[in-house]
């Protein structure tokens, strides 16, 4: 077994802990307590605090999304939150990726993906009078 094979079954059994405990909490807070109380966390070791916690947040919101509709809109929140503070298209990306923000576009192509958030960067830069 391959060290990505072993990565992404202990990432599995993560997200059966959360599955397991999601339904009885009523905010993300609660659900990260009731992980590391049961000493869930140790399954995904190999990521750090923050990822650790992002990849909470990320399986919360999926949780909480009752469609692609949803999803798309709190994606646009997500944009709306960090675009201000990128330099260009590619470092708004980035932030997406290491956010896990695109999880909540994960239904499209690569290129739908692209096209949307090119299309997002300019309606908000068009918005504050910038041209680009």
């Amino acid at each position: 077994m391959g060290m990505s094979s072993y990565v992404m079954d202990c990432e599995d059994q993560f997200i059966n802990s959360v599955n397991l405990r999601i339904d009885q909490c009523s905010t993300v807070g609660e659900l990260v307590n009731a992980l590391t109380r049961d000493n869930c966390f140790a399954d995904i070791a190999h990521m750090d605090a923050v990822e650790q916690l992002e990849f909470v947040e990320a399986l919360w919101i999926d949780s909480q999304i009752e469609s692609m509709d949803d999803a798309e809109e709190l994606f646009c929140e997500r944009v709306n939150e960090r675009i201000g503070e990128c330099e260009d298209i590619g470092e708004l990306l980035e932030t997406l990726e290491k956010d896990h923000s695109m999880l909540l576009i994960s239904h499209m192509t690569d290129s739908e993906k692209l096209e949307f958030v090119e299309e997002l960067w300019n309606d908000f830069w068009s918005d504050h009078g910038v041209h680009v």
